[in-house]
């Protein structure tokens, strides 16, 4: 009959706003990770720009120490 018929599309339709509720959260959660994920891909990316620049500064400083063992092995020539 016809209330039987309203009666399965209002239940069908309450099943449909429930599931839409299930969606939305689910999709808020997704957008929270990918949040915080694009916040730890940002903080990788600013601690390797760190470790960049500490590996270039060290090699800055091997490179001199290298100069000075060099002019120290020349000046200590001169005692042989």
């Amino acid at each position: 009959s016809t209330v039987v018929g309203i009666s399965s599309i209002s239940s069908n339709a309450e099943s449909c706003v429930g599931a839409k509720d299930v969606i939305v959260d689910a999709m808020e959660s997704l957008s929270a990770i990918s949040e915080e994920n694009a916040a730890s891909t940002q903080e990788t990316s600013a601690s390797m720009q760190e470790l960049n620049a500490t590996v270039n500064m060290l090699a800055a400083s091997a490179e001199d120490l290298s100069g000075m063992s060099k002019k120290l092995d020349e000046e200590l020539a001169f005692f042989k």
